[in-house]
């Protein structure tokens, strides 16, 4: 079997949206970048579950990224001095896990905020396009934590010799490989300018769909 070429059948994809800010790279800070929000609380360098961050949200509210800047490193979370500006200026209205049957659907109207667990190998994916495909002996205990921004299908073109009437004879068949296309937060380097592709039907994902309330007359900063 001979494979003679491949085709990317991108069927949707919030990149060409020019609505997602700059990828950035979490150093060694154990925290989810939301993609439209960004968030502060006390655990940020250790890390714990998306609903969490989520409930942060929703009880303390978060300013803007244009205001309280990304800066990749743990801040002093005692500062006061810097309060009135970063008063609370968006909750969340509310949010819902969304079930596997309507990613879709729900990825249409916004990006989505995903969970799963992956082997170790999805951190070393520098410059890598192809599709991820867990290495289910390896895969962690722990979940991670990304932002899906859309879906497509590889189509993978192979070619195979059958012999027939005594005769070796070529044929061409097409293979479908449906993925999604994720941004985590580990830098421009990751994949394919911080976004990558994972395999549709090899994991088992948690998805929210989170709808945003405004608490002041600010605008929605993205």
């Amino acid at each position: 079997m001979v494979i003679i070429g491949r085709e990317d059948n991108v069927e949707f994809d919030w990149r060409s949206r020019n609505i997602l800010p700059p990828v950035r790279n979490q150093g060694k800070l154990s925290k989810l970048l939301l993609g439209y929000i960004n968030w502060k609380c006390k655990r940020m360098g250790k890390g714990f579950p998306v609903w969490r961050a989520l409930d942060y949200i929703r009880d303390q509210g978060i300013t803007t990224e244009e205001l309280y800047p990304f800066q990749g490193r743990r801040t002093n979370l005692d500062d006061n001095k810097k309060a009135p500006e970063f008063q609370k200026l968006y909750t969340i209205h509310q949010y819902s896990n969304v079930n596997q049957e309507n990613i879709i659907t729900t990825l249409r109207n916004r990006p989505m905020i995903i969970a799963a667990k992956f082997d170790k190998s999805i951190g070393s994916m520098v410059g890598d396009w192809n599709i991820y495909t867990p290495n289910y002996e390896e895969i962690q205990c722990r979940g991670h934590g990304l932002l899906l921004v859309g879906y497509g299908k590889e189509i993978i073109i192979h070619q195979i010799q059958k012999m027939r009437n005594g005769r070796l004879e070529n044929h061409v068949y097409n293979e479908e490989k449906p993925y999604w296309i994720v941004r985590s937060s580990w830098g421009p380097e990751w994949g394919r300018g911080g976004y990558a592709r994972i395999a549709r039907d090899s994991l088992a994902i948690t998805a929210w769909s989170v709808q945003l309330e405004v608490c002041s007359k600010s605008f929605i900063y993205y």
